[in-house]
């Protein structure tokens, strides 16, 4: 079989499912967005000024202050609609919403050793119609495996420990959007995206979270909740499509790579001994399993399978008692 018919068959088959990602509008009513719409701005805000401004020098801090911030309320369709286009920074509520319930559910079930179920909430709402779903709607990410209550105080009073995990995580996942968002603008990046400017983007928000020494757990958490929603690179070039902000295994895998070759990188000095260097490179290995899964698009069709007998009682493997 040629490499075009390999193509061909593959745009038949992923056609559907890489054209029909879940909406950001199938989530949050406008009413829920408006009310924490100055939270998030506070927050990105905090990021901003905490750790991003102390770690750019020169021309950096210029370009950085003329960046016009936008946070809007009624975003695009994209789930992870986050973006740069010249010196606008664009961070849809709805998409810190969206990210923020994820990382909840996810660390929600690592905490309570519960089977973690957000991949597969994540390819069904890749694969499946909300039309087959019981009230023909998506369930959020924290509705959709069971969490006690979508309230992150609420929660941090039943477990301590997934407090200090939250604050932690999720700290680290909001400066590295936000940083490579930035990165894309001090770079000079403009027009569609391509698979390099977004290793270049990461590359310096990740530089960033070094600098300030945060958790780089964070980093690894959104792309393993993230990056198997999206459409990649492989699916849509089996259908002549061009990606504005590409997902590739080769761009996970880059940043995979680079913890585990030079993880002296983010901790200075740090000794073979340092129990931080095996976390390094544990967080490196997994996002090079998840890159090679990413590229895999005969991979890519087994979840597709598997997401289109997909119940939603099979999400939840928590008890709510927890």
């Amino acid at each position: 079989m040629t490499r075009r018919s390999v193509a061909f068959w593959f745009a038949l088959i992923l056609s559907p499912l890489a054209t029909r990602v879940a909406s950001a509008q199938d989530f949050y009513s406008r009413d829920e967005v408006l009310d924490v719409k100055s939270f998030w701005e506070s927050q990105v805000t905090n990021v901003i000024t905490e750790s991003i401004k102390p770690s750019l020098t020169g021309e950096q801090l210029v370009t950085e202050k003329n960046i016009k911030w936008e946070f809007p309320t009624e975003s695009s369709d994209d789930l992870i609609g986050f973006g740069a286009i010249d010196s606008r920074v664009i961070l849809p509520i709805r998409s810190w919403m969206f990210l923020q319930d994820l990382v909840v559910a996810y660390l929600w079930q690592d905490v309570n050793n519960c089977p973690s179920t957000v991949l597969e909430y994540d390819n069904l709402l890749k694969y499946r119609s909300a039309a087959l779903l019981p009230g023909g709607r998506y369930p959020d990410p924290i509705q959709a495996m069971g969490i006690p209550s979508p309230n992150t105080k609420t929660l941090a009073r039943l477990s301590p420990e997934f407090a200090r995990r939250m604050e932690r995580v999720f700290y680290g996942t909001m400066l590295f959007v936000t940083a490579h968002e930035v990165g894309h603008v001090v770079l000079g990046h403009s027009g569609f995206g391509s698979v390099e400017n977004e290793i270049a983007a990461d590359d310096f928000a990740f530089s960033i979270l070094a600098k300030q020494q945060v958790d780089p757990s964070g980093v690894m958490v959104f792309f393993l909740l993230t990056a198997p929603l999206l459409p990649t690179v492989a699916e849509l070039s089996a259908m002549n499509r061009k990606p504005d902000h590409p997902m590739s295994g080769h761009r996970v895998k880059a940043l995979g790579s680079r913890l585990i070759d030079n993880p002296e990188h983010y901790y200075p000095g740090a000794k073979s001994s340092d129990p931080r260097i095996p976390m390094l490179k544990d967080i490196g290995s997994r996002l090079i399993k998840l890159g090679d899964d990413l590229d895999n698009l005969s991979r890519r069709e087994e979840l597709r399978k598997a997401a289109l007998n997909t119940t939603l009682s099979q999400l939840i493997t928590c008890p709510q008692s927890k």
